[in-house]
């Protein structure tokens, strides 16, 4: 097995999860990006911070849904030029899928439900290629259990399943021989990774990300987190950003 690592990221999934817990967005605004760049430095800081001797990530892969061309044809634009803002930094690739639309559209805002699945079809590929030796899924997709418990049995590396504030998706029961554990990532972590502005994908990734970059008037709320086995009960706050353009 090669000794290097790759994290996975459910781009819509981790953004929605993000948003709803630690944001209220204002009607109207503009959808953001969750930086994966920055993401992938922050996984690295926090196993650090936890004592967790894992091999940093080396690349990642991001899984998005993609506006239409004809119906949301500035949407489309900006997606694409946020992700090929992603790919000149780092050794990050984006698959994009066309995102589904309902007949009510407008009125109902479209769902990103092929992501969710390439990204488990190429999770099992990954492990039975035997290329990595660490892998770093960014889901709470309950839709990516099956895959994940199939490819959990054939991978002799390390698993670890990060997502905001409390783990949704684990590997169901205990595989002989495998090493996994979960991260969990914060309100801080979210404003740091949050891109509420096309332009901020161009903005140099920081080494130590210690302060959310473009974000002024947090307005701050405590709200418990629903307590989960194997963690402890936090108090997080909940957070409005406002972005300056």
């Amino acid at each position: 097995m090669t000794r290097t690592s790759i994290l996975l990221v459910d781009h819509e999934n981790m953004y929605r999860h993000g948003t709803e817990l630690f944001t209220a967005p204002a009607a109207g605004a503009p959808r953001g990006f969750l930086d994966p760049n920055i993401l992938g430095t922050i996984i690295d800081e926090r196993n650090l911070q936890l004592g967790r001797r894992l091999r940093p990530v080396d690349q990642t892969v991001v899984y998005a849904g993609l506006p239409g061309g004809s119906r949301e044809p500035d949407a489309n634009a900006r997606a694409k030029s946020v992700a090929s803002g992603w790919t000149k930094r780092t050794a990050t690739t984006t698959v994009h899928s066309p995102l589904d639309y309902s007949r009510s559209w407008p009125s109902q805002p479209p769902h990103d439900h092929r992501s969710t699945i390439k990204l488990g079809v190429d999770l099992i590929e990954a492990v039975l290629s035997r290329r990595y030796d660490t892998i770093y899924l960014a889901s709470a997709s309950t839709a990516l259990q099956p895959a994940l418990t199939l490819a959990a049995r054939h991978h002799s590396g390390h698993f670890q399943i990060v997502n905001f504030a409390a783990q949704r998706l684990r590997i169901a029961g205990h595989v002989e021989g495998l090493s996994t554990s979960t991260l969990s990532l914060w309100d801080d972590d979210y404003a740091l990774a949050l891109m509420a502005s096309p332009d901020a994908s161009c903005t140099r990734l920081r080494k130590k990300p210690h302060q959310a970059r473009r974000t002024v008037g947090i307005n701050r709320t405590k709200v418990w987190v629903p307590e989960e086995p194997g963690l402890i009960r936090h108090t997080v706050d909940r957070i409005q950003i406002d972005v300056l353009d």
